[in-house]
């Protein structure tokens, strides 16, 4: 009878994947005008910008992307987002309010 076969070698597995990107956080205000286009979802909004800067961050650690928009009147608002589609933030809405127990309201940028 013939000998076995010599066991081949196994393959090298993938390289897992890479782990997500952390979600983009801007705690420093960032102009309207500077920001993507698109809808977003604003939280809340503050006379200082360090309470703006304290919601944003911790938005992002529950995975959001948020920028602390300057609003009329020294206010600083944060905003989460963007999204393309007035279907994609109405989602990001009712999530946002799920996680974070917020009531935010959406608002567009040209």
């Amino acid at each position: 009878p013939a000998a076995p076969a010599p066991p081949r070698a196994a393959k090298p597995a993938a390289p897992p994947p890479p782990p997500n990107p952390a979600p983009a956080v801007h705690p420093r205000p960032v102009p309207i005008a500077a920001m993507p286009a698109g809808y977003y979802v604003q939280l809340g909004s503050f006379k200082n910008k360090e309470g703006a800067a304290a919601l944003a961050k911790k938005a992002a650690s529950r995975h959001w992307s948020s920028y602390v928009a300057p609003r009329p009147g020294g206010l600083h608002a944060v905003w989460i987002g963007p999204y393309r589609t007035r279907t994609e933030v109405d989602k990001a809405k009712q999530q946002l309010h799920k996680q974070m127990e917020i009531s935010g309201f959406v608002v567009q940028t040209p």
